[in-house]
């Protein structure tokens, strides 16, 4: 199963969010989705970044590297390729979680909080994309 995530840096800070799902267990992640069927991967990364976050008029700056982490699916593992990209916005970011997803809180990774983000999120985040987060905000 394919999934697709995003980072999305902005006025150098990217965007995460904190999820209120108790399955979570509020972890920092970023967001994601399903991808539709006959969608493109990259439309389906920009679709699901406006959903959860309302923020709008996304492009893609370029796509990050693939990670993978086994879920249970119907009470069977299941292997999820989740595939990543960097975007921008040109408008301005002014961020609403999609509280019907559990989403509790959309906020700006940067300098001073990407510690704490690296710490409290997934390893799969951490060592799939750590490098280019630390780039995106040096």
């Amino acid at each position: 199963m394919n999934r697709v995530n995003y980072v999305l840096p902005v006025a150098a800070a990217v965007l995460a969010f904190v999820s209120g799902c108790c399955k979570c267990g509020g972890k920092h992640d970023l967001p994601k989705g399903h991808i539709e069927k006959n969608e493109q991967t990259d439309i389906a990364a920009m679709r699901e970044v406006e959903e959860e976050t309302a923020i709008k008029n996304l492009s893609i700056i370029k796509q990050l590297p693939s990670s993978h982490h086994c879920y249970l699916l119907n009470g069977q593992s299941t292997l999820k390729k989740t595939s990543w990209f960097l975007m921008k916005s040109d408008d301005d970011i002014k961020p609403k979680p999609q509280e019907e997803e559990g989403i509790s809180r959309v906020y700006l990774i940067n300098k001073d909080n990407v510690k704490d983000f690296l710490e409290n999120t997934y390893p799969s985040i951490r060592l799939a994309l750590e490098e280019d987060i630390l780039k995106t905000l040096n």
